[in-house]
């Protein structure tokens, strides 16, 4: 069971942005058509525990990963195909992992160079944001991170370079 004193120092810990996520290519160079490895890793910066949807997924759940892709050329932002699934409310406590200070928590994903938009050779400049339309009531009375759609937490950017 979760106190009500810890999920209030949570709360301010989240409040304050107390997190911090990283985005990770498996390489710098790939040949037009590859699909980019790509990690996105979510870090405990804060002195309190917080939980996470251990269920979260890249573009299209309740809990996202959000994949964004520019030309670094041209600064264009590029469009995106569906690249994820939708994720049900959560039904359990089950459904979270906790993330203590320190700890981090990250998905790895193969991603269609056609899903992120890339369909010429170019450098190109890679973000994800991690957001979520949970409800305090979803979160099933434990201090879990919502970032929201209007205040999502941002990555790092990432370059790629894509040859024929």
């Amino acid at each position: 069971m979760v106190a009500n004193e810890d999920v209030e120092r949570a709360d301010r810990a989240i409040a304050e942005g107390d997190a911090r996520l990283t985005l990770v290519a498996d390489k710098q160079v790939y040949r037009l058509g590859e699909d980019v490895q790509l990690q996105a890793v979510l870090a405990n910066t804060s002195n309190v525990a917080f939980y996470l949807d251990r269920r979260i997924g890249w573009n299209g759940g309740m809990n996202d990963f959000v994949l964004l892709a520019r030309d670094a050329e041209s600064n264009e932002a590029l469009p995106r195909g569906w690249g994820g699934s939708f994720t049900s409310p959560p039904r359990s406590r089950d459904d979270f992992v906790k993330l203590d200070p320190g700890q981090v928590f990250g998905e790895r994903r193969a991603y269609p160079m056609r899903d992120m938009g890339i369909l010429r050779r170019g450098t190109y400049e890679l973000t994800v944001e991690y957001v979520s339309v949970l409800t305090k009531e979803e979160a099933l009375g434990l201090p879990v991170w919502l970032p929201s759609r209007d205040h999502p937490l941002i990555s790092n950017t990432v370059v790629i370079v894509v040859r024929d």
